[in-house]
């Protein structure tokens, strides 16, 4: 494939992000946003890692009164963020503050050097600050979405344990989230990810969110997340070697 059109496949998929993905799962997003608030105590400074389109940056600032200030590397995903009122950088060591509550929502596994990225982060975090990492759980569960996407790996709870370690972090809380979803990524292994038909249609999404996803917070609160899901929940502290 030439470049000039893997650049076009890469517009196309960030567009279909900003305007089908993320609107199809507001029930979704919100409760993403409600756990990363769960740990949040009205923290004046907040940093988004990883913002994308905004999605959960604009839940953010209407619960809480409270702009995050964003990174993001992305060009076109970092224009509208500026264009919906957002302060962006495309490298958070070209921010001078340090941040209270640091949130990154699927974005770590993008990146290859995971260790050196939570490294940043760390040192970016005032010293009772919070950061809450929001990852795809269970190298099981890998496909070609991740694959096509850049994802390097889905994370285990042993991997986070050693890589927040060594970045400098204990673990304050941790488990899983959308037991569902665990299964559902299976199905996406058998039958592919398709934006036009079937798993990844914007109707698909949408009864996803409205139907099942509900019954999966319901089997997560019944204990559940203590044993699978698609994703991982984490909130970290600094560790004392490194305050």
């Amino acid at each position: 494939m030439s470049k000039k059109n893997l650049d076009k496949n890469l517009y196309i998929d960030r567009e279909n992000l900003e305007k089908i993905i993320e609107p199809s799962l507001k029930n979704y997003n919100n409760h993403i946003v409600d756990l990363i608030l769960s740990v949040h105590n009205n923290e004046s400074k907040i940093l988004d890692f990883g913002a994308g389109c905004g999605t959960l940056a604009k839940i953010i600032r209407r619960k809480t009164k409270n702009s995050p200030i964003c990174i993001e590397i992305d060009q076109y995903l970092k224009s509208i963020l500026i264009k919906i009122g957002f302060e962006v950088f495309n490298d958070i060591n070209k921010t001078k503050d340090q941040y209270d509550f640091i949130y990154s929502s699927n974005v770590l596994e993008h990146i290859y050097d995971d260790v050196k990225s939570l490294k940043q982060l760390e040192s970016k975090l005032t010293k009772n600050g919070t950061l809450v990492l929001y990852l795809p759980a269970f190298q099981i569960l890998y496909s070609d979405l991740d694959r096509s996407v850049g994802h390097f790996r889905r994370y285990s709870k042993k991997r986070i344990l050693k890589i927040t370690s060594d970045a400098g972090f204990r673990i304050d809380q941790m488990f899983y989230v959308d037991s569902i979803g665990f299964f559902c990524s299976f199905i996406i292994q058998i039958l592919g990810w398709n934006t036009k038909f079937g798993v990844g249609s914007k109707n698909f999404l949408k009864l996803y969110d409205k139907f099942i996803f509900p019954i999966s917070r319901f089997l997560d609160a019944l204990g559940f997340k203590y044993i699978l899901g698609k994703n991982i929940f984490v909130a970290l502290k600094k560790s004392q070697q490194s305050i």
